[in-house]
């Protein structure tokens, strides 16, 4: 029979006390003893091998479910911010339609509001509408005195062929 001394701190996290390391000391160790004992280490270890791996696993399996859960709330939060997108560019788009429209029927365009009419009376009626409305316009905001006269009289003849129209 041997002394054969182990480390004390591979025993405990702890500081060791002299007293515990005069007792280890006085410790005999012989060579079946420590073969009992690393051979239940051994066995020890290989038996909570398989619990060790199952959490891994399960820890795995949960990390995975986390993030699918997390890329599908960032793919429902993009896709509905493209939807929302979509809605905003197809309410513009109704927003300068109705501009247009609202240009075509009122403004200078009037020839578009009655490109697919048959009716002539109609056509010339808006045609010198636009006219009177565009000298008007003209004969109100110009600085210079000879335009405003000009539109001021284009103005008056146009009235008088709406009138008679």
């Amino acid at each position: 029979q041997a002394r054969k001394l182990v480390r004390l701190d591979a025993l405990s996290n702890e500081q060791f006390t002299r007293k515990e390391y005069d007792d280890f000391q006085s410790v005999p160790v012989t060579s079946f003893a420590v073969r009992d004992k690393s051979e239940k280490l051994r066995a020890l270890e290989q038996s909570n091998v398989s619990l060790f791996t199952e959490e891994e696993q399960r820890l795995m399996e949960e990390e995975t479910v986390m993030i699918q859960e997390r890329l599908e709330g960032e793919r429902a939060v993009a896709r509905q911010k493209d939807e929302e997108e979509e809605r905003r560019a197809r309410e513009r788009e109704e927003v300068r339609d109705r501009q247009n429209q609202k240009k075509v029927e009122g403004g200078d365009q009037w020839w578009k509001v009655h490109a697919g009419t048959t009716d002539t009376v109609e056509r010339e009626r808006a045609k010198w509408a636009a006219r009177l409305k565009r000298f008007e316009a003209i004969a109100a905001s110009s600085a210079e005195e000879g335009e405003r006269t000009n539109a001021a009289r284009l103005a008056e003849s146009a009235r008088k062929k709406l009138s008679a129209l």
